[in-house]
């Protein structure tokens, strides 16, 4: 029994997935396009991705939703980029399907360095339910579309195990997004909005970090949005009175935050709590 134990832990920390992950994301550059038609999502990732570790490496691992493909990889200068790609279980989890990419490097990127890599990929996509995360139902329609990284809606760094995804560090990293929907639905996430651009039946919308964040959510509806002394919020129409008193509390939370000294701030979020 032991004997059969040993053998199995040897086999999952020597597989592929199981590779320490070494490439972190610094920044990233995305254009999506969301066809409710057709159910499908496609873009293009501008990605910034710096070597964390302490030896060169020669292969960007990336996840994707696993009825997701990578269609190209080039560097930042255009050149191909060689790739594979699979879809797999995790190591650690057998029912967390994805598709899993490998991008080679060429050459190698140090360490401390950092490289840009583009890749466009498309597909359909669909929630894990079945994995245990009941509440990934992500999926494309006009009454709702979510694109994230809990999906892999669009190119995850990382390898397909858990483990080496919490013990990898995170570094935040900064995100310039586009996103195109037909006319009629409107998209949030995050960062500064940086205008909304109509072409036909379609609309983009771009949004800008204002600093580095540890992830990236965007949603799709007809939303109606109201942006009043700073506090943006995006509501359904039958929301609306919801979406009223959620402004006023927001607005009195942050009177009161503003009327508290900086200093005594910092000293409150310092103190350890009982």
């Amino acid at each position: 029994m032991r004997s059969s134990v040993l053998s199995m832990l040897f086999l999952l920390l020597s597989a592929p997935g199981a590779r320490a992950q070494k490439l972190g994301l610094t920044a990233m550059d995305l254009d999506v396009e969301v066809d409710v038609a057709a159910e499908m999502i496609s873009g293009t990732a501008r990605l910034t991705v710096r070597n964390l570790g302490d030896a060169p490496v020669s292969e960007l691992p990336l996840l994707l939703n696993r009825l997701m493909r990578v269609r190209s990889a080039s560097a930042a200068t255009g050149e191909p980029l060689a790739f594979e790609q699979a879809v797999v279980s995790f190591v650690d989890e057998p029912k967390l399907q994805v598709t899993s990419a490998r991008l080679a490097l060429a050459p190698p990127l140090a360490a401390g360095q950092e490289r840009i890599v583009v890749v466009a990929w498309g597909g359909p996509l669909v929630g894990y339910e079945e994995t245990g995360m009941l509440y990934v139902k992500d999926h494309v329609s006009r009454e709702f579309t979510l694109l994230r990284e809990d999906a892999y809606a669009f190119p995850v760094v990382g390898e397909p195990s858990s483990a080496s995804r919490r013990a990898a560090p995170r570094p935040g990293f900064t995100f310039d997004v586009r996103v195109t929907v037909p006319r009629g639905l409107v998209v949030a996430t995050g960062g500064e909005p940086r205008g909304v651009e109509a072409r036909g039946a379609q609309a983009t919308y771009r949004f800008a970090s204002a600093v580095p964040v540890p992830f990236l959510d965007i949603a799709a509806a007809a939303y109606e949005v109201t942006d009043e002394g700073g506090i943006r919020i995006y509501a359904f129409r039958e929301d609306a009175e919801g979406a009223r008193r959620l402004r006023g509390r927001v607005r009195s939370a942050l009177e009161l935050l503003s009327s508290v000294p900086v200093g005594l701030r910092a000293e409150r979020a310092a103190k350890p709590r009982a």
